[in-house]
């Protein structure tokens, strides 16, 4: 997507200089950055016309403005650089950059790719969606600027172009979706020694849980190579909104491309720079473009858990929102219900990626279907291997957001049944891996809450 003189031209005069600017910025250093960047482009043409009310307000106004739910596409006449489609972060759309928009892109890619220890790598895998689609174009674009040889395989292409991944291995870095990593593990990673001794896995497209973790863990460890996971949270229409560094479950925002609030359970807009460690509420973005977009919602669910040596937030990404799902699992039937970051469950509040957790401990495969009466609840568990209930109890009561469940078990409000069925995990598997190369962006799942009213 860019040669290699113009990525020389690129990291020269656009990121090496900013990385240069902003290595000893502090937060009201990246707040003035916010300030003058929400100032300048609330005068452009193309902002005036969509949202000339912003033209009277500053960045901190936007506290108390209205949220935007739908993203307006910029006309065909908008200046373009760069294109893609959006398979659907909020709604399906087109979404176009000019070249003042993608700077800020480049800056933050360059960035993230120097705080990793990546700025220089010689080879950059991508596993993608297929174009126009942003999960393609970005992650090619963003191999692209940094790798000085790169090449990016199609998720449904992938049995075809294994030889091609094998012979141009060895790879400093993987950046794929979370939702198409098993299928490249079991595929090629399984079979084949294509990474360097610390090399990066760069994902993103969905919460990376401790189970998934555990998952790249065991086919790495066979190579005998380390291995460092890397997680970062975007949008097709803001580009990178935050990023790890040293650890995979905390990312820090990068102001770059959008700024950054939380709307709390209260209804209450918080800008992410005056967050308290603790806060938990929906991700509200404004897009920093020639027609910028203020407050738009992105459906996800992020608490603030620190701060780093700047005073940059640090983040984690808890998911979507409760969302309906519903699908056909081969063996078992039909299967609705609710999926989502927290779910009310009898009453009480159960934290997913805290049940994901202790899943991950034995190191099993695993669907979680979960009726619940409002009053009292029943959870079945369908794991590959089976799963010692005293230690499972045991991690339970070791998490502080899970050992209610333990209590209510003891009182009869709700009842746990742990079911080993090899043959019903590996079918739900190759539904997740059906969905990857049907769909191109899997959201399937593992743990799904029926309603009975």
């Amino acid at each position: 997507m860019i040669n290699r003189i113009k990525k020389i031209l690129v990291k020269r005069t656009i990121i090496s200089p900013w990385i240069k600017e902003t290595s000893d910025w502090r937060k009201d250093d990246w707040r003035a950055y916010l300030d003058k960047t929400f100032n300048e482009l609330k005068k452009t043409s193309w902002t005036r016309k969509f949202f000339p009310d912003l033209e009277n307000l500053n960045y901190e106004n936007l506290d108390t403005y209205p949220i935007q739910y739908e993203y307006p596409s910029a006309p065909e006449n908008y200046p373009r650089s760069l294109e893609w489609k959006s398979s659907g972060t909020v709604k399906p759309k087109v979404i176009r950059f000019s070249r003042r928009d993608v700077i800020p892109m480049i800056r933050s890619i360059g960035r993230f790719a120097y705080n990793i220890g990546k700025y220089d790598a010689e080879k950059g895998l991508g596993i993608t969606s297929v174009e126009p689609f942003a999960t393609a174009t970005m992650v090619k674009f963003g191999i692209s600027l940094i790798a000085k040889k790169c090449i990016s395989i199609p998720i449904y292409q992938l049995e075809e172009n294994t030889k091609e991944i094998v012979r141009n291995a060895k790879y400093d870095g993987l950046v794929t979706l979370v939702g198409f990593l098993l299928p490249f593990l079991k595929k090629v990673v399984s079979k084949y020694d294509v990474f360097k001794d610390d090399a990066a896995f760069i994902l993103s497209g969905d919460v990376l849980t401790e189970s998934i973790v555990k998952k790249i863990e065991s086919y790495i460890e066979r190579w005998g190579i380390n291995i460092s996971i890397q997680n970062f949270y975007a949008c097709a229409e803001g580009g990178l909104i935050a990023a790890s560094s040293t650890n995979y479950r905390q990312l820090i925002y990068y102001p770059e491309n959008v700024g950054l609030r939380i709307l709390t359970g209260k209804r209450e807009l918080i800008d992410i720079m005056n967050a308290r460690k603790g806060d938990v509420g929906e991700a509200i973005i404004t897009i920093f473009r020639e027609l910028m977009i203020p407050n738009y919602a992105l459906g996800d669910l992020i608490e603030v858990i620190g701060y780093d040596n700047s005073g940059l937030p640090i983040i984690s990404v808890l998911g979507r929102k409760i969302r309906k799902v519903a699908f056909e699992l081969p063996g078992y039937g039909s299967i609705e219900g609710v999926a989502g970051a927290v779910l009310r469950v009898a009453g009480a509040p159960l934290n997913i990626n805290a049940l994901d957790e202790v899943l991950a401990t034995f190191e099993t495969s695993y669907l979680i279907i979960i009726d619940d009466y409002k009053l009292n609840a029943r959870f079945t568990i369908y794991s590959e291997k089976k799963i010692n209930e005293d230690t499972f109890w045991e991690k339970i009561r070791g998490n502080y957001q899970l050992r209610v469940w333990e209590e209510k078990r003891k009182i009869g409000i709700v009842d746990f049944e742990f079911i080993t069925d090899r043959e019903l995990i590996e079918t739900f598997d190759s539904l997740v891996s059906k969905l990857v190369l049907d769909h191109r962006s899997p959201k399937l799942p593992r743990i799904i809450v029926r309603r009975h009213d």
